[in-house]
């Protein structure tokens, strides 16, 4: 019948596409009242994972309620994969993150909380973590999130 021989559909482009390069430079984060501002780099890219290098991220987030500072901290890699652009994930490899004043090694991970994600449109990373005063990586209780924002 003539009934539905024709129909119209509009196709709204609301993707952004994944360009590494969004998320590397200048930066800031929010967490728990405490900001930083901070410079990533781009460390390197195999197929759809970009491993990004941020250097001294963490340190007001958990630190400052305990009143310790860190004498020496490292970058942390986080690895931002797109390989399946509905559910782009953010996360960290446990790693060593710094030593404060007191002499204690901090350990960050993601392994008590759950996988990050990162949006394209509006180049900011959710991050959860934990930290731990070893590298054993054992849940000390110290669960954070962190929105970063390009």
């Amino acid at each position: 019948d003539d009934l539905f021989k024709s129909a119209t559909i509009t196709i709204i482009d609301n993707d952004c596409p994944f360009v590494p390069d969004d998320f590397i430079g200048e930066a800031s984060s929010s967490d728990n009242g405490f900001t930083d501002v901070f410079t990533t780099t781009h460390v390197s890219t195999v197929g759809d994972v970009v491993t990004l290098t941020v250097d001294k991220i963490f340190q007001a987030q958990m630190l400052s309620w305990w009143a310790c500072y860190f004498t020496a901290g490292g970058p942390v890699e986080i690895k931002l994969d797109y390989s399946d652009p509905a559910n782009p994930t953010a996360t960290i490899e446990p790693q060593w993150m710094g030593t404060d004043n007191d002499g204690w090694d901090y350990w960050i991970s993601q392994d008590h909380v759950s996988v990050g994600s990162f949006s394209t449109c509006d180049k900011t990373i959710t991050l959860p973590y934990s930290i731990s005063w070893s590298d054993s990586y054992e849940d000390a209780g110290l669960n954070y999130t962190v929105v970063i924002s390009f």
